[in-house]
Parts: structure tokens; sequence; C-alpha cells
């Protein structure tokens, strides 16, 4: 194999626009993007489509260096490395109030726990007890707008991810 072969047939996929697409094409759509990495391909795909509202709440300075500032339908919620329960939940209330003034037919949830305090690659400080309270505020999100809801796994790189998967859905209440 020639040098950049590799590359050049690689084919990436992105799970939550793969679901809009497929599942919801003619819908409303608010995207929440709650992994510490900012989804620079989510927010490329939808950029400038005026049924999907993209909101992502993110680590920055943190891989992949983007979402420093809001385009369009993609509201962007850079944070500093150390931000811990406080701070985030001020932010994720401004993000699903956007997506309450949005109206979405869906809310599409980027789900990452690579926010927690003991993951390996990013500097979020979020607790385990803080996953229920991302959860009820998300469910009281949805609930207030009458949209159906999903979740796609995207990071988390601690050994401890099962049981903030479970905090999350146990709080989630839809």
């Amino acid at each position: 194999m020639q040098a950049g072969t590799f590359l050049e047939a690689s084919v990436y996929f992105n799970n939550i626009a793969i679901a809009i697409r497929e599942v919801y094409p003619s819908k409303r759509v608010a995207i929440l993007d709650i992994d510490a990495h900012h989804g620079n391909g989510t927010q490329d795909i939808f950029l400038h489509e005026s049924n999907i509202l993209y909101a992502s709440i993110h680590q920055h300075p943190l891989y992949p260096g983007t979402g420093t500032e809001s385009i369009d339908n993609c509201i962007n919620f850079p944070l500093p490395s150390g931000t811990g329960e406080k701070t985030y939940l001020k932010t994720l209330r401004k993000a699903l109030s956007t997506i309450k003034d949005f109206s979405p037919d869906v809310v599409a949830i980027s789900l990452g726990f690579d926010t927690y305090e003991s993951d390996p690659l990013a500097s979020f400080l979020l607790r385990r007890e803080s996953y229920p309270k991302i959860a009820g505020m998300i469910s009281r999100t949805v609930s207030e707008t009458g949209a159906r809801c999903f979740a796609v796994l995207e990071g988390g790189y601690s050994n401890e991810i099962g049981k903030l998967a479970v905090e999350f859905f146990e709080g989630l209440n839809l």
C-alpha cells in the first residue's frame, strides 16, 4: 500500500448524523452534544440547516481545537479545563434554553462521559453524582417541548463508564 492510500480510502461514520438523516429526515432536530470534545464533524454536517440546531458544551482547548464560536445554527459553549459541576450545569441550562426556544420534534444527545473527573483524556471535573442531574435537566426540557429523545454514546475512557451510564439513564425520566 502506498503512503496516503489508507487515508484516501477511509470512510468515517457520524452515528448521530446517520440516525437523524435515516430516521428523522424531515423533523426539527436539536442535537445536544455533551461530550468533552467538540463535535466538529457533526457541526460541519449540519451547518446552515434550518431544521437542525446543534448545541455543544465542550472543553477548550482540547482536541480537535474547534468550537470556539457559534456559527448560524451551531451554538458552541466552550469551557475551560477544570470546569466543575456548578459551571457545567449553568452552561447546560443555557444550552437547554436554546433548545427549548427552537421547539424541536426530536432531541438527539451526543452523550460523552469524558466529562468525568477521572477521565484520562479530558479535564472536566464532573462527579458521578453530576450525571443524574444532567439527565434530569435534559428530561425536563424534552418533556416541556414534547419532543422525542435518543442518545448516542460518544466518549468516555474512565474505568467507571458503566456506572456513569447507569447514573445518567436512571436520571433520565422520559
